[in-house]
């Protein structure tokens, strides 16, 4: 296999600036994380599901400062700020 080079003028704009944007759905869980509160997320889905949601609520949760813990049942996904369990107890 060979590779096609060729020169260019101008090198494209990229279509992504700088940073990372948070998504609707992180921004949400931020705000539902910053309440203490805990919060459910229904019809998850399969296990890759669950996992990537998982991972998405952990990260949103690092970037504030809050650590999380989380638990599934079924196909519903439970959130909560483990310094507000904490203080349950």
């Amino acid at each position: 296999m060979s590779l096609k080079i060729s020169e260019i003028d101008e090198f494209p704009t990229p279509a992504r600036r700088g940073g990372r944007q948070k998504s609707e759905e992180v921004l949400q869980i931020i705000e539902n994380l910053k309440t203490g509160k805990g919060f459910k997320i229904s019809n998850v889905g399969g296990d890759k599901a669950f996992n990537a949601l998982q991972q998405k609520i952990r990260s949103a949760a690092k970037s504030v400062g809050i650590k999380v813990t989380i638990s599934h049942h079924g196909d519903d996904l439970f959130f909560q700020d483990k310094a507000t369990i904490n203080q349950e107890k």
